[in-house]
């Protein structure tokens, strides 16, 4: 019975680890086809005219998505359970980052009567106060020093949308 119930728990911390990974896997290709997208749309803007109405459903659902991957983000920087490999985590960080970036220059060429959409503002809302939480010094773990350099410019990007909304 022992000796059962010793497999039984290395096969449920493989199976943990595994699921584990494949979540890290999903946040990072999730985030590389997000900050696609909003590149796509954000080459509309190349002249300076604004994206036209006809892609603000893409522009909000990238947004619902961006948003729903930084809270995974956050919450595996906040409540992990497992901390992933550094190259891992730096990976998804620079992902973040980059899609911060992306956002923020979206939001400025998008006409006001775009951006204020009930949907966009929301997530714009969610995604700014998770990011914000995101610093080198606000995480309760301590990190290695350049995933924290990471970590302080998704900050700054968070302050960005904070200015770009309002």
């Amino acid at each position: 019975s022992k000796l059962v119930s010793g497999r039984q728990e290395e096969l449920t911390a493989e199976i943990h680890r595994i699921a584990f990974e494949d979540r890290l896997g999903r946040v990072r290709t999730n985030l590389h086809l997000v900050v696609s997208e909003m590149q796509e749309i954000s080459e509309k803007c190349g002249d300076g005219a604004s994206p036209p109405a006809a892609v603000q459903t893409r522009i909000e659902s990238a947004a619902a998505i961006f948003t729903g991957e930084t809270r995974a983000i956050h919450d595996l920087l906040y409540r992990p359970q497992t901390a992933p490999d550094e190259d891992v985590l730096e990976s998804i960080l620079a992902h973040l980052e980059g899609g911060l970036r992306e956002f923020s220059h979206l939001l400025e060429c998008m006409s006001t009567e775009l951006r204020e959409t009930p949907a966009l503002v929301a997530n714009v809302r969610v995604l700014a106060g998770l990011a914000n939480e995101i610093c080198g010094e606000c995480v309760p773990r301590e990190y290695a020093p350049h995933l924290k350099v990471w970590m302080d410019r998704i900050q700054a990007h968070a302050r960005g949308l904070a200015r770009v909304r309002a």
